[in-house]
């Protein structure tokens, strides 16, 4: 059947990497906003204390507006809120800064913008725009203040204070923004090599970190390699469980499989699903008569599963599994191909039982 196209008004799907970016960026940002807010509810009792009225308002819409963005960023309006939360730290800088002086340290959060903005999901053009014009505007604000007359008189020893102050809360709000970043950028890694290593119905290792493993079990104390043994195993006849049950029920029988053998298995050794319903077990420092042991006691534990479908029919599912113990310098995949042409011929011969290749 052929696909409809999309029509003019379906907007287009979501891109995953602008996707991963916003799950990272908007609790980034909401805690910043938290911080900020906080900071300038802090100024709002200081400035007020301290009798310069119109700076302690300010202040007060600050949190507002700090409060407005946390709302923004929490509906997922990431823009608004980051368009939002820069201007009001340019507008505070400025007002700040022609109030009370240069000397206040005011300026220092304008440096704050430029990380927010880099590692925001904006398009590139506009963060290199929005940059630029931080740094002009900054630049602008240098020029128009530094040594210009304060308007409200505060006494040295309070914007020595709020100097010192500015200072600290910038460094403290920068390290705690490259170390959110950080942390989330490390769960976000940890999260894709997870998804990268592990077969995504049964959580199993997949295919290719089985391999890994495998090879690097079989360099392992060369040239007087460790013992290794393989156990091959397949489900038998899942394709008339799909056929008859569909594919859900044969997703259930994996996953009960799947469990099953986990279960019989050491911590030491390692379960991967091979494909579809195949799995490829490593068994460390095991000799070929004890792997057969164990895939016995494997056999054993799997014809035991009952599978509930939501029908009420119940599927007992059987395995059949080939062994290999890997040779003196025999290469990996000529001791996976001896185990499943053990495991073969074992479906030959009735299936449901354990064969050993040839040591």
């Amino acid at each position: 059947m052929q696909a409809a196209s999309p029509s003019p008004h379906t907007p287009p799907p979501p891109r995953p990497h602008t996707d991963a970016v916003e799950r990272l960026f908007v609790p980034l940002m909401m805690g910043t906003s938290v911080v900020g807010g906080l900071t300038h509810l802090a100024f709002i009792f200081l400035f007020a204390s301290a009798g310069v009225r119109l700076l302690a308002i300010v202040n007060v819409a600050s949190v507002l507006v700090y409060l407005l963005a946390w709302m923004l960023l929490r509906a997922r309006h990431t823009v608004p809120a980051l368009l939002l939360v820069g201007t009001e730290v340019v507008c505070h800088a400025a007002l700040a800064s022609w109030l009370i002086g240069w000397d206040s340290g005011y300026y220092y959060y304008l440096m704050l913008t430029i990380p927010v903005v880099i590692v925001s999901q904006l398009p590139g053009a506009w963060k290199t725009a929005m940059v630029l014009l931080v740094g002009m505007l900054h630049v602008a604000i240098d020029v128009m203040l530094r040594g210009a007359v304060p308007v409200a008189v505060v006494s040295p020893q309070m914007i020595t204070g709020l100097y010192y102050f500015n200072l600290v809360t910038t460094l403290g709000i920068l390290t705690f923004l490259v170390a959110s970043y950080f942390r989330m950028v490390t769960k976000a890694d940890a999260r894709l090599r997870q998804i990268a290593e592990t077969d995504p119905l049964t959580r199993l290792l997949n295919r290719r970190s089985i391999l890994d493993l495998a090879q690097g079990y079989a360099r392992r104390g060369e040239p007087q390699r460790e013992a290794l043994s393989l156990i091959l195993g397949d489900v038998d006849h899942f394709k008339a469980v799909n056929d008859n049950h569909g594919h859900e029920a044969g997703d259930s029988v994996l996953l009960a499989v799947s469990a099953a053998l986990l279960a019989e298995l050491r911590d030491e050794d390692r379960l991967a699903r091979w494909g579809g319903e195949e799995f490829l077990i490593l068994l460390p420092s095991i000799g070929l008569e004890q792997a057969a042991a164990v895939a016995e006691r494997l056999r054993q534990r799997v014809a035991a599963v009952e599978v509930v479908l939501p029908t009420g029919q119940r599927l007992s599912p059987s395995m059949t599994f080939g062994i290999a113990a890997m040779r003196p310098g025999e290469p990996l995949d000529a001791a996976i191909a001896r185990a499943d042409a053990a495991l073969y011929a074992g479906k030959r011969a009735g299936r449901n039982r354990v064969e050993q290749a040839a040591a």
